[in-house]
């Protein structure tokens, strides 16, 4: 059954004729570890990666269960990225290519009925609702009259419809005003065939109602080209964008993507793959006698290399005892 695709008045806006749905998510983190500054009840780490020493604090060493566990923060992250390019790019693709069009096995003559005298150049206008037709296979069917305060635009605009039509295939503008009295009181509803929504979905629909109304309000327009560049302003073109992607969208799209596959590759490695050597330095690490304060060091008298003191009894480099040195 055809419904309704929006419509709008002079002085009380207009509405929308689709319905749309949302969800509510709700995330929650555990206490972070690792931390590279003090925090209350936290003990001082040392260990040792690539010839120097190292601190972290934590409430305990780290083990294999924390890497594995930020390996999975990072693939959560990188699905998260990613579900969000897709939803961009079907929010981009919904709106600028078609999937196809309907067929043509209905009676898909152009109908205007002007009874209202609003039309100027009613050839123009049937041009542009042919282009419209074979671009998209819904026919576009205009019905103007004078206004009338007992009608119910809807039912009035539906039972139209359906006198006119016998498909699902028909787009119906139905208007109603004085005259070419575009301040006084009008109002208009459009009426939608049900197979529309194969290729015009309810967000097309919308977006035709806000163009087309606004057009209305606007002096500049008359109502043939108000509705001309409503329908062109919503035209499926196969491979070409409606309103095109503009550069900042670009550039975050390519951001997001890289991002996206840097945190999913990030969290399969920690996941699954081996223990990175800096983690496994981490997890051997030792505790300081105190977590604050300044470090004492002693040298390797065989490398110099140095480490904290009450953290190794051999150089962690050449295996060698220690001599003591200044504190740092």
């Amino acid at each position: 059954m055809a419904h309704s695709g929006g419509g709008g008045s002079a002085g009380g806006g207009c509405h929308g004729g689709g319905f749309f749905g949302g969800a509510d998510s709700d995330t929650g983190s555990g206490p972070v570890r690792g931390q590279h500054r003090y925090y209350q009840g936290a003990n001082r780490y040392v260990y040792y990666y690539h010839g120097r020493s190292h601190i972290y604090y934590s409430d305990s060493i780290l083990r294999e269960e924390d890497y594995r566990r930020e390996g999975v923060a990072y693939l959560v992250l990188g699905i998260t990225y990613l579900a969000c390019w897709l939803f961009f790019m079907a929010m981009v693709l919904s709106d600028s290519i078609t999937t196809g069009k309907l067929k043509l096995d209905y009676n898909s003559q152009i109908y205007i009925d002007d009874k209202a005298n609003l039309v100027e150049d009613e050839r123009s206008l049937t041009e542009a609702l042919e282009e419209f037709r074979d671009a998209t296979g819904v026919c576009v069917a205009v019905v103007t009259k004078e206004y009338s305060y007992e009608e119910d635009l809807v039912q009035e605009a539906l039972k139209e419809y359906n006198r006119l039509f016998n498909d699902e295939s028909h787009w119906l503008v139905y208007y109603v005003g004085k005259d070419k009295a575009r301040k006084d009181e009008w109002a208009w509803e459009l009426i939608c065939g049900d197979d529309c929504i194969k290729v015009l979905d309810y967000n097309r629909e919308n977006r035709f109602t806000k163009r087309f109304h606004k057009n209305l309000l606007n002096a500049d327009y008359n109502f043939d080209e108000a509705l001309m560049d409503g329908l062109k302003y919503i035209e499926p073109k196969t491979g070409k964008h409606i309103y095109g992607i503009k550069t900042s969208e670009v550039i975050l799209l390519l951001i997001v993507t890289l991002l996206g596959v840097w945190l999913l590759i990030l969290g399969i490695m920690k996941t699954w793959g081996p223990i990175s050597p800096r983690h496994a330095a981490k997890m051997k690490a030792k505790a300081t006698a105190k977590p604050q304060g300044k470090l004492e060091y002693v040298s390797c008298p065989s490398c110099g290399g140095l480490k904290v003191r009450g953290t190794a009894s051999k150089c962690p480099y050449c295996g060698s005892s220690y001599r003591k040195i200044t504190s740092e």
